[in-house]
């Protein structure tokens, strides 16, 4: 023991005496790079250590600069170089024309070790077994179905309800623990016919999804450090290498636990005739174990490896494909609207039924986008080859059995020399050949799933279960990124991110319902039997209505002028006596302003936003001329066109209408100042409460308690009582008095959270 911390102690020293040489010898002058230096004694390990914090972008700017691959010189008593390469011919090689000459090799498997002789960690005859099981399982005739009825359940027994129940209490969540939970009950269930229930409403905590966190993470840090000194750590049992022991301990309890209750199930006559009916992956396992392993292997333990395989393979990389996928279309809002639409095209026909794989996977710029998200993350951003005799790479780089191979299938979707110049742009029209429909790239090209024989044979599963969860949610809900919340990669053997992904969400199920109705469909739920009391919140988006004659052209230039009102400001003039028009231009709406100023004559007054009794009340009050019509140019339409406006934000779930009465705005804007610029503030009322009492309320109190009651959207009428109804409610009749309030400000509507309710 006491020899290995001297052993310790003297690589700690002699890294410190390569710095300090580097540091005196290097030159003043020296061209600026990304490659890490070549120390002497310790390589370059010192230049990937530091940027460890940021490993793939670090080698993918190294590959970048040198052309796609380049040697990296580990410690020279380490025997750890290795040729890190995004080249596509490089690629083929390896993994597809010469794929017998790479296999893992024993390094891989030592650091892989947690694997056992499973599919992932296996080579030469154990790999082809482990193949043949794995495909013979995945062809099972109810494998697909019973894939579609757990991810299904899991969506409405699981998933939409936390997610519902976060959106309601306005709080973020970290999606990606969400995805982790969600993918963990999937495959247990799947495999185990047992959900652990990590995705409930209390997220409790579970012991196997921060082992699987810690087993990526030690194993990262074993393709970066001596395998002498990881093996140093582990026999101490100190840093990552503590982790991943206890990971594994814990990974094993867990899974022997649900082996042997499977086993005693199995054994079981009754219970046999039972799962007839049913599958799961460990009754197909059991069958393919009986038929093809003789009693001198240790069925257990291999029983214990290929479920280890099958949970890691099914858990963590499709929760992070969905992750990164989400982050990328809330930082490209156009992609999502599209995705949106081929959504409703094709899959609101099904009414009251669930979204099948078939249909899915008609929906192309879908598949594209999904497709183009593995490009820029894939789940599994480097592979590990080693040569099995000295062979010579198309790029002219010569290996032996010593050198240590690393595809970097991250830094390949970032090369310009393979996807052109716009390779970092999110762009899933590139996978698409219009009517055509999908086009497909060569695996050594795009490798997120593989390449070779040893293509992932999980591939089509795992679109399928990605298209039904992102289906699904962004059907459901508009997901916005917290601000200020880092988002990076974690160093890690999958492209998790560090700190999770929190996000806001809002329910936009009621803009669906609205699109349906106005297609002349019956509403639906994407999930049979789906029938949770929703909160029904619309993408926080504010309308402004203009109806003015003379002042439009200003003022909504002006509006548009606003911070983020071209996301979430939305200007239109409207008929209000055209209510399907007014309705379908509502529609998707959080919030909704009309500024219902409308001048018919110079001496006359359009009052659209009451009833006849105070149409005349205000007639009278102001002795305007007889020469019009009251009855038919003024009441009815008027009458006609507000029962319009509050009909249809009703309708379509609008949660605040602010209202604006003509007289109101008109007595304000005539006594405006004449140097006073025409901007938001004409319709940013400041009121004296005194002053305008004497109107009569008995019309306004009936138009918002018929509106209001049994309805969910708020209806502030801007009136006199109004203010004086505020003041009162707020701080009582003694500061009523000549106290100026500010009613609405038209300004809130451009801020995406004025009417987050």
């Amino acid at each position: 023991m006491a020899f290995l911390e001297y052993f310790f102690i003297l690589f700690l020293l002699l890294i410190l005496f390569s710095f300090s040489i580097f540091i005196h010898r290097r030159p003043q002058n020296h061209k600026k790079t990304v490659v890490p230096t070549n120390w002497p004694i310790v390589g370059m390990i010192p230049g990937v250590l530091v940027n460890i914090h940021r490993f793939h972008d670090f080698v993918t700017e190294g590959l970048i600069e040198v052309g796609g691959t380049r040697m990296v010189f580990g410690p020279c008593f380490a025997n750890m170089d290795m040729l890190v390469t995004a080249d596509p011919a490089n690629i083929h090689h390896i993994l597809s024309k010469n794929c017998s000459t790479y296999p893992k090799g024993d390094k891989y498997s030592k650091i892989f070790a947690i694997f056992g002789d499973g599919i992932i960690n296996s080579d030469g005859k154990l790999w082809e077994f482990n193949r043949k099981i794995t495909m013979s399982i995945f062809k099972h005739p109810s494998f697909q179905s019973s894939l579609e009825r757990i991810t299904w359940n899991e969506v409405k027994n699981g998933l939409l309800p936390v997610l519902e129940s976060t959106c309601e209490r306005d709080t973020e969540v970290n999606l990606q623990d969400i995805f982790k939970r969600f993918s963990f009950d999937t495959i247990c269930t799947l495999l185990f016919d047992n959900n652990p229930k990590s995705l409930s409403l209390n997220l409790p905590d579970i012991p196997c999804l921060k082992a699987l966190s810690y087993v990526t993470e030690a194993i990262m840090l074993r393709h970066v450090i001596p395998s002498s000194l990881w093996k140093l750590l582990q026999l101490l049992r100190v840093g990552k290498e503590k982790k991943l022991d206890d990971a594994w301990k814990t990974l094993d309890q867990f899974i022997y636990k649900c082996l042997a209750q499977n086993q005693n199930e199995y054994n079981d006559i009754n219970s046999t005739q039972h799962q007839e009916g049913k599958f799961t992956l460990f009754t197909a396992l059991m069958r393919e174990v009986e038929d093809q392993i003789d009693a001198s292997w240790d069925r257990t333990k291999f029983l214990r490896d290929t479920s280890f395989n099958l949970l890691f393979a099914g858990m963590d990389t499709t929760s992070i494909a969905l992750a990164w996928f989400i982050y990328i279309l809330a930082k490209n809002p156009n992609v999502e609207d599209k995705i949106l639409d081929e959504i409703h095209t094709h899959l609101d026909s099904k009414v009251g039924e669930r979204w099948n794989v078939k249909e899915l996977n008609g929906m192309v710029y879908l598949h594209g986008a999904l497709c183009e998200s593995l490009r820029l993350f894939p789940p599994i951003p480097f592979n590990h080859k080693s040569p099995s005799q000295p062979d010579i790479l198309p790029t002219g780089d010569k290996v032996d059995q010593n050198t240590k191979i690393i595809i970097s299938m991250y830094s390949m979707g970032r090369m310009k020399s393979i996807w052109g110049e716009d390779c970092m742009e999110f762009k899933p029209e590139r996978w698409i050949l219009g009517s055509e429909g999908i086009k497909h790239e060569p695996s050594y090209k795009f490798a997120a799933f593989g390449a070779g024989p040893r293509t992932c044979v999980a591939k089509n599963m795992a679109l399928s279960q990605l298209k039904i969860l992102s289906a699904t949610i962004l059907y459901h809900y508009h997901i916005e990124l917290v601000e200020g919340h880092p988002v990076l990669p974690i160093a890690s053997m999958v492209l998790e991110m560090k700190h999770g992904l929190k996000t806001a969400y809002h329910d936009r199920s009621t803009s669906n319902e609205t699109k349906r109705q106005n297609q002349g469909r019956e509403p639906r739920d994407p999930c049979r039997g789906l029938t949770h009391t929703r909160h029904r919140r619309s993408t926080p988006r504010g309308c402004h209505c203009d109806l003015t004659h003379g002042l439009s052209h200003t003022i909504n230039a002006h509006l548009k002028s606003l911070e983020k009102a071209s996301e979430n400001l939305k200007l239109f003039k409207a008929d209000l006596l055209d209510y399907e028009s007014l309705r379908a231009t509502i529609a998707g709406c959080n919030g909704f302003h009309p500024v219902l100023y409308q001048i018919l004559r110079q001496d006359s007054l359009s009052y659209a936003s009451t009833f006849t009794n105070l149409v005349n009340d205000v007639w009278k009050l102001y002795n305007y001329s007889s020469s019009l019509t009251l009855q038919v140019e003024l009441i009815e339409p008027a009458v006609k066109g507000t029962l319009n406006v509050f009909k249809a934000c009703c309708e379509v779930n609008v949660k605040k209408v602010v209202h604006v009465p003509s007289l109101l705005l008109r007595s304000y804007l005539a006594n405006r100042p004449k140097d006073r610029p025409l901007d938001e503030c004409h319709y940013s009322l400041s009121l004296r409460c005194n002053n305008y009492i004497f109107l009569k309320p008995s019309a306004i109190f009936a138009v918002d308690i018929y509106f209001c009651y049994g309805v969910s959207s708020t209806i502030l009428t801007l009136k006199p009582l109004s203010s004086v109804a505020f003041c009162i409610c707020t701080e009582g009749y003694e500061e009523l008095e000549n106290r100026q309030r500010l009613i609405v400000d038209v300004r809130l509507f451009s801020r995406s959270t004025a009417f987050s309710v």
